[in-house]
């Protein structure tokens, strides 16, 4: 007999005292207003319980509740029932195998608050609809807010004026906060804030930030804010109104007008000090300026006087190629640039006399607003079209090959005259394959378009006139695309604690981790053992939205009167500010006719080699029991581009070597599964 087939009819047994002493209900919290209809109800682990029953309920005595239903998770997020302007009640209860439901856990309240926006949506094809929501931020109405597919407002930023401009999909939002009443006068200031209307990080507003602000990798800021340098009024159709205000100064050459530029300042995320800057005048000439639309004539209407030279309106930082790109709507440019050195690796846009666009001279874009760079590295932009009066949505390849540049329209969408959006305006390529274009036009409008061209869904924001200024719109999976938590096997009440109960000797501890999400993500995790029983093991498994994954920790226990403390630590990848942490503290006890006959297959899988990688990369694992051996790869969609199959691996050491030599670069997660255990690792290839 083998000694994982052995029974022990009086055993020692371990129990794992959780942080927790029996639930609690965690949020929303007691009280609390919601700026929300979609809700997020989470609650602390019940010991014995295999499942749970949720009630809401308008009504305090839950008469008649709004949702009375079980769920076998430890978050419910409801999408239906919550109504604005409502108060509300709710409570959990545990079940039991038996079916027997236990005491209420606890009963808390909430409210909503008001719906803000006049927004209505048309679907012209709901079976090509993107799944989502709609996110967009209206910039002279001084809020964002987010509508379903019907067009039902279930966010908005209530009565804080938060304008939105860019999310990373993972629940985080970042756009400019009105500031107004100042002594100084009204101002923007650039922040990233959370679901709840907090301000997480806010610039230092010291000159002002406009259009854009991304996070980097790193955790610093990167914007756009405005310098002025003099220079000349070049000759030009504007000469003669240059005269009536300046008259012998406007020829060309005596630099006595203020010119309005650009510069992109990276934020340190603590110090807030600007640790790296790109200042357009030091890279850009002045030789090149807008002569299509009305821009030196805006300069001397302008209070106080002033030329509008390059109107930088969009950031994106490409972590593969450590690139930032930029578009400058008053050249018609969009500038790619090395970063940290700044040195410009392309230009390409309108045609200028320095002869410093490199590129892309035909394809036609004047004006435009937004960036994004593809799964597939192409290039999403709105063309605002104002030299013809004609908007259009615009996907651009571009082919880079021994520093030679070529650029082609692979799509693109033209806007009717009705929908002509001479500012803001967005372009957002959807995972679907869809294309959200945003514009001003019939006071703010959204269209979702199938790649050949079919209208799928319109939303109308109903903004303000006479501009109806949305400023950008995208489609994001959800109010929760991070939502995680975590289950201990076995968790039984002892002592009135709440403890997990294994067997002395070879033991095996099982924790599941939920995915309550609307995103699939990758969640590191570190098991911080005793040093005696459970030795520290860390490691990344991908789950994907709506999936379970159970991890399995061999220990080696013994018997003693003293506690052992192990604690339990999850960071999703993309959201590591909803970082969890449980604490478990040890000791043993009898109990009778315990099974030891289950541990875990168990395996190392080494830091892969080299990472980044070029080409070919080593899967180094160790094996400690003959075992079957899956490894997937995904890259960052969640899609498996390889897999290989090893059946009845021996135990010992093994190397996998991957050839990505067909590979396209970018991020990928390599997966190794065994029968018992899965381990994920990032890697990182370049070409």
């Amino acid at each position: 007999m083998t000694t994982l087939a052995l029974f022990f009819k009086m055993s020692y047994l371990i129990l794992f005292f959780i942080s927790f002493s029996f639930g609690g209900l965690i949020q929303p919290d007691d009280g609390k207003l919601l700026n929300y209809t979609h809700v997020l109800f989470e609650w602390e682990q019940e010991p014995d319980a295999v499942a749970y029953h949720i009630e809401i309920s308008s009504d305090s005595e839950f008469t008649n509740p709004e949702i009375s239903q079980p769920d076998s998770s430890l978050i419910y997020i409801e999408k239906e029932m919550i109504n604005w302007q409502t108060a509300y009640f709710w409570r959990v209860a545990p079940i039991y195998e038996n079916e027997n439901s236990g005491e209420w856990i606890d009963t808390r309240t909430f409210s909503t608050g008001t719906a803000i926006s006049n927004a209505e949506a048309t679907i012209y094809n709901e079976n090509l609809y993107s799944d989502g929501l709609t996110l967009f931020g209206a910039f002279y109405d001084y809020y964002s807010a987010i509508i379903d597919m019907n067009g039902n407002e279930i966010w908005n930023t209530g009565n804080l004026p938060f304008i939105f401009y860019n999310t990373d999909f993972y629940g985080q939002f970042y756009g400019c906060e009105y500031v107004s009443g100042q002594p100084n006068g009204n101002f923007y200031k650039g922040v990233k804030f959370s679901l709840d209307n907090e301000i997480v990080w806010d610039e230092p507003n010291d000159e002002f930030n406009h259009h854009e602000i991304i996070e980097l990798p790193n955790g610093n800021f990167l914007g756009i804010i405005e310098v002025e340098q003099p220079g000349p009024v070049p000759i030009g159709e504007w000469t003669a109104t240059c005269n009536t205000f300046y008259p012998g100064l406007c020829d060309g050459v005596i630099p006595f007008f203020t010119w309005f530029g650009d510069k992109i300042v990276e934020w340190d995320k603590n110090t807030k000090e600007v640790i790296w800057e790109w200042n357009f005048f030091d890279y850009l000439s002045m030789e090149d300026y807008d002569i299509e639309n009305g821009t030196w004539f805006d300069a001397f209407v302008a209070t106080p006087q002033r030329y509008d030279w390059t109107h930088a309106n969009a950031l994106w930082f490409d972590e593969i190629e450590s690139a930032v790109y930029v578009s400058i709507r008053h050249l018609s440019r969009i500038v790619k640039i090395d970063y940290p050195s700044g040195e410009i690796i392309w230009s390409m846009g309108e045609d200028m006399p320095s002869g410093d666009v490199d590129f892309g001279t035909g394809l036609g874009f004047n004006f435009q607003h937004s960036l994004q760079i593809s799964e597939e590295g192409t290039i999403l932009l709105f063309d605002n079209g104002n030299a013809d009066y004609q908007s259009r949505g615009l996907e651009i390849q571009v082919t880079e090959q021994q520093n030679e540049y070529l650029a082609q329209i692979i799509w693109e969408y033209n806007l009717s005259s009705e929908l002509y959006s001479s500012f803001s305006g967005n372009v957002q390529k959807i995972n679907s394959g869809n294309y959200l274009i945003t514009s001003i036009g019939e006071s703010g409008t959204t269209l979702e378009i199938s790649p050949n061209q079919n209208l799928v869904w319109k939303g109308k924001y109903n903004l303000s006139e006479p501009l109806g200024a949305v400023y950008r719109a995208n489609r994001i999976s959800g109010l929760y695309p991070v939502a995680f938590n975590v289950e201990f096997e076995n968790l039984t009440a002892y002592n009135n604690e709440a403890m997990v109960i294994i067997p002395v000797g070879n033991s095996l501890l099982k924790i599941t981790i939920n995915n309550d999400g609307d995103e699939s993500d990758i969640i590191n995790y570190t098991l911080m053992g005793d040093g005696e029983w459970f030795s520290s093991q860390s490691g990344s498994i991908f789950i994907e939205s709506g999936k379970s994954h159970e991890l399995s920790f061999v220990g080696n226990t013994s018997l003693g009167s003293y506690p052992h403390t192990i604690t339990f630590f999850i960071s999703p990848v993309h959201r590591p500010d909803l970082a969890q942490s449980k604490e478990v503290k040890v000791i043993a006890t009898q109990q009778q006719s315990i099974d030891s006959n289950v541990i875990a297959t168990h395996f190392i899988l080494n830091e892969l080699y080299p990472n980044p990688f070029n080409s070919e990369v080593s899967i180094d694992f160790f094996l400690f029991n003959s075992n079957d051996v899956l490894i997937d790869i995904y890259n960052q969609l969640g899609e498996k581009i390889e897999n290989f199959t090893f059946p009845q691996l021996n135990s010992g050491k093994h190397i996998l070597k991957w050839n990505a030599v067909d590979i396209s670069a970018g991020i990928y997660f390599i997966r190794v599964k065994t029968s018992e255990n899965v381990i994920t690792r990032k890697i990182t290839l370049l070409k």
